[in-house]
């Protein structure tokens, strides 16, 4: 039974609403009592309600709110039918009026046609923004990140003045720049999607917008909010660890578009986990693949080749080859192979190294987007 309140000002406002409280129920104006099915069983002045019923039979309860006593009557489906009926008999309402419940639900699906994308997209995006900023921004995280990058400016402290005696710091100082900045995107987005997974099923049900509007505005509001702490994260460690100022800005891009696979494939794991303790477990084992893979910890090319191949599928391999090229070459070709000899990074170059990210974004996207279609977790029952 729902009780609507109808308010007469410029424009004809109606809100729906299920068991007002006593306090509420004062602040109406006009009333709608609807029976199961849809059917009217009062429509009128407030004050007018329980006289109504009062005379069908039914007197208000001593002590009893009148919202209460409505939806006692309403509920008992006897009673309710011969409310109905001396609704229809009362002559307020014509009995032709009265058309069957699948025939009025034909009728709004064939009217209930959503926006347009672009517009979905455009209602969506403000929400995501501001879940996102307040679960990415929310200031135990910036004060982590901010300790963190002081932390590792005081332990590689002017490292890129002594790159040539301490080669083996300075590249521990990228590999810890990139490693916080692949492991934070991945694990800040696993509760995304099942944290809104009631909310998604309801209005995906109930037609408001499409998984491709939601998943859109995602993907959007992202990119944004996590180029945050990343900034503020450079601009301390940058000229505490000495890095190339020539390279701050190359670096910084090639970060950012370290952290938006990273994100993807973060979605990807929340939208086929679908659960925030059986995502955090998955993508544990996902990221330690990924470190040990990119040829830091092993030189992956030294193995049997049926085992060395699985460098090609690491993130790291690409972000680490790229990075060093920037970071280590400006001190001569010497200085670089010495970073190189312990270490199995790509050596493709720029164009091939950003375009394999690149494509990596757009698979895990894509994966996600397509969990998100077929999953039967966020089918409506």
């Amino acid at each position: 039974m729902y009780v609507c309140l109808t308010a007469f000002v410029r424009w004809q406002v109606m809100l729906t609403i299920h068991q007002p409280s006593s306090s509420l129920y004062e602040c109406f104006d006009r009333l709608m009592l609807m029976a199961p099915g849809g059917r009217t069983t009062f429509f009128g002045n407030v004050e007018d309600a329980v006289p109504h019923f009062s005379k069908l039979g039914y007197p208000l309860p001593p002590l009893w709110a009148p919202a209460d006593h409505f939806i006692e009557l309403l509920i008992e489906p006897g009673t309710a039918e011969k409310l109905c009926e001396a609704w229809v008999s009362s002559g307020k309402v014509e009995p032709a009026m009265t058309v069957p419940v699948q025939e009025i639900e034909g009728q709004l699906q064939g009217l209930s046609k959503m926006p347009p994308l672009l517009y979905q997209i455009y209602v969506l995006l403000p929400r995501s923004y501001k879940r996102l900023r307040r679960s990415v921004l929310k200031k135990m995280n910036v004060k982590t990140h901010l300790a963190l990058s002081l932390v590792w400016g005081i332990i590689y402290w002017q490292v890129g003045n002594q790159v040539e005696e301490r080669i083996s710091d300075y590249v521990s100082a990228v590999f810890f720049i990139i490693a916080h900045w692949s492991a934070t995107p991945l694990f800040q987005g696993l509760n995304n999607f099942p944290r809104e997974k009631e909310m998604l099923i309801k209005e995906r049900a109930s037609k408001v917008y499409t998984i491709e509007a939601f998943f859109s505005s995602q993907v959007i509001a992202e990119m944004p909010v996590l180029l945050v702490l990343p900034f503020f994260f450079f601009l301390i460690i940058w000229p505490m660890a000495a890095m190339p100022l020539e390279a701050v800005l190359p670096a910084f891009l090639l970060i950012a578009l370290n952290i938006q696979v990273c994100s993807a494939m973060s979605m990807a794991i929340s939208a086929v986990c679908m659960d925030g303790e059986v995502a955090i477990s998955v993508a544990i084992v996902v990221m330690v693949y990924q470190m040990c893979a990119g040829g830091y910890f092993a030189d992956m090319s030294l193995l049997p080749s049926w085992i060395a191949w699985l460098r090609f599928t690491s993130v790291y391999y690409y972000t680490f080859g790229a990075m060093l090229r920037l970071l280590v070459k400006p001190f001569g070709d010497e200085v670089y192979q010495k970073a190189m000899e312990k270490h199995s990074f790509s050596e493709l170059g720029y164009l091939w190294e950003v375009l394999i990210l690149v494509g990596m974004t757009v698979a895990f996207r894509l994966a996600a987007y397509v969990q998100l279609r077929i999953s039967r977790k966020l089918k409506f029952s």
